[in-house]
């Protein structure tokens, strides 16, 4: 976790109205957190089931359109699909930029790129006149595998609370603000935390690096997102005990 890393399930009119489906709603106002736009939950989704792998990305309340247009793409997708989610639902906040790949998104995940294979036994292989050495070792060849997935891509502008994405999330790709980052550890989901690079006073980095060399979530750059979601695959992660925020980012600008 150190590194700078950094589910399809049935559409419900109770779970969220989302994409960019014909006849999006106006916008509409209400109290909370932020005003629910066109394309706002207007209830909470339904939890993921035991098998259910979801993912959620946040920007908050700001324009990260960077982290959208990095989320809304094959390789992305891809690599999601790879590791078994079949859901990916956007919190896009205010940013010009949509989505285009929405609906039941089909990917190609690819298979192993290579496969080793032994190579001929020891005794068959002196029998052919050749070493010992050229007997053990292993020769690797394309599998020129792979297949087709489905993911399942809804988005969202606002909502008065993004707690129950939260909840029916697997994972959470966030930007590297402090209220997203500490909502989603302390929900108890694993988190990817993508810093914005356009901020003149990025304390989002700072942030996002010491959970990361704490243990507690990945930390990934716009461009290895791919990778932090292969990597949470098999990474252990520290368990985050819910403590006071506000003294450990005075602690991280003291630093700096």
């Amino acid at each position: 976790p150190r590194d700078r890393l950094a589910p399809r399930s049935r559409r419900s009119a109770s779970t969220m109205t989302t994409t960019r489906s014909r006849g999006a709603g106006r916008r509409k106002s209400g109290a909370g957190r932020a005003a629910p736009t066109a394309g706002a939950a207007k209830e909470e989704p339904a939890a993921a089931s035991g098998e259910e792998k979801k993912a959620f990305v946040t920007v908050g309340t700001t324009k990260f359109e960077k982290l959208i247009r990095a989320m809304d793409c094959e390789g992305v997708l891809s690599s999601l699909a790879a590791a078994g989610y079949t859901s990916l639902t956007l919190q896009i906040g205010q940013g010009a930029y949509v989505p285009t790949r929405v609906g039941d998104v089909e990917v190609r995940v690819p298979g192993d790129a290579a496969e080793e294979v032994d190579g001929e036994g020891e005794e068959e292989a002196q029998g052919r006149g050749k070493s010992r050495r050229a007997a053990k070792k292993r020769r690797r060849r394309s599998s020129g595998g792979g297949r087709n997935a489905t993911i399942r891509v809804e988005y969202f502008r606002l909502a008065p609370s993004l707690a129950a994405y939260m909840r029916a999330s697997s994972l959470i790709i966030s930007h590297a603000g402090a209220g997203s980052l500490f909502e989603g550890l302390n929900a108890g989901r694993r988190v990817i935390a993508v810093p914005n690079p356009d901020l003149m006073v990025n304390h989002q980095e700072e942030l996002a690096k010491h959970l990361a060399d704490s243990g507690f979530l990945l930390h990934a750059d716009l461009t290895s997102i791919p990778r932090a979601v292969a990597a949470m695959e098999t990474t252990r992660l520290s368990k985050y005990k819910p403590g006071n925020p506000a003294k450990m980012l005075k602690a991280i600008d003291a630093m700096f």
